[in-house]
């Protein structure tokens, strides 16, 4: 007995010893009784009779519905266990382990579709492809629309809704829809400018289209041709972003210790960007960076990407200056934070 419960103790420290060290014992119904009181993910180590015991699996997938993947074909396709480790769970419970023919079981799939959508990976190729479930799924979360039906694929309506719940659907449509302004301007309103890569390549040449997007999210800039870019500035279509350079720094100024700790700047082809560092008794007296940006260009050219950060002991200001403004001076900037 004594023998026993010191098993079951190691055993509960390290499920991985009914497998390695005590597979002989992975066939004892009271023993696996009483360690999935403790663990239930024991039931994987268990015999192949053992995940076919009605009582235990009905056990282990009250208390955690994943653990369905574990239990015997014969069980996975017991309707009563599979509702058991659907109902009241969220992203479907034990849905995606259960038999073909209960997956492919409406109500069992509307059940776990009610609290997750994405469910519609694991069921029948009928509910991939009915409008009605579509539209509900997409309108709760667009990845669905990496399930659906390619003739839902092919619905506006459809591609539509999923790029307004996630922008990032835009991926899964068909390349018809990547070019379509209405649904590719809905994804990157929603999910930002990045998931612009995944449209057309016909609209990241389309200047006017593109100064539209960039009005949501800039970053789109990044993900178009340096002609694009070039044609953009030129026009004054947009205000060009660009990050920060990694290379090629020059120093801007010997530092003045009564303003300055250091500062930098690097010439691109587009403008120069300068990386500006207070002291701390100057960092007292910088305002917010809302306020500062009113001083910047109510004294100064116009500049882009502000960003001011405060450390314990000195202020950081970075900022560009496209080529086609007037350059901003040092002058300028000691003047506005002096």
């Amino acid at each position: 007995m004594e023998e026993r419960t010191e098993i079951i103790n190691e055993i509960k420290k390290n499920r991985y010893s009914l497998r390695d060290k005590y597979k002989d014992l992975n066939d004892d119904v009271d023993l696996i009784k009483e360690l999935i009181k403790n663990d239930e993910y024991v039931i994987q180590f268990a015999s192949e009779r053992i995940k076919n015991n009605r009582e235990i699996i009905l056990e282990v997938v009250r208390k955690n519905a994943s653990t369905l993947k574990y239990a015997s074909e014969n069980l996975k396709a017991d309707k009563d266990i599979v509702i058991e480790s659907i109902k009241n769970r969220p992203y479907g419970g034990g849905f995606e382990y259960a038999s073909n023919e209960l997956r492919a079981d409406k109500e069992l799939f509307m059940m776990a579709f009610e609290s997750y959508p994405l469910v519609l990976e694991f069921t029948s190729e009928a509910f991939k492809d009915d409008f009605e479930i579509l539209l509900n799924a997409v309108k709760r979360d667009g990845a669905a629309l990496a399930h659906a039906s390619e003739r839902l694929k092919e619905n506006r309506e459809i591609v539509l809704e999923a790029v307004k719940t996630n922008g990032w659907a835009l991926a899964y449509a068909p390349n018809k829809f990547k070019g379509d302004k209405e649904i590719v301007m809905a994804a990157v309103k929603q999910g930002g400018g990045y998931v612009f890569e995944n449209a057309s390549p016909n609209l990241k040449n389309d200047v006017q289209f593109i100064s539209e997007l960039c009005e949501i999210d800039s970053t789109i800039i990044k993900l178009v041709s340096k002609k694009t870019r070039k044609e953009l500035s030129a026009q004054k279509k947009v205000v060009i972003r660009y990050p920060y350079p990694e290379e090629g720094v020059n120093q801007l100024f010997e530092p003045n210790k009564d303003y300055w700790d250091r500062g930098y700047y690097e010439e691109i082809e587009e403008g120069i960007w300068y990386n500006v560092f207070v002291n701390e008794a100057t960092k007292e007296g910088i305002p917010t960076v809302k306020k500062l940006e009113k001083i910047f260009l109510e004294k100064s050219a116009k500049f882009y990407e502000l960003n001011l950060s405060m450390y314990e002991e000195y202020g950081q200001i970075n900022f560009f200056v496209p080529n086609n403004e007037s350059k901003f001076t040092l002058d300028e900037m000691t003047e506005i934070i002096a």
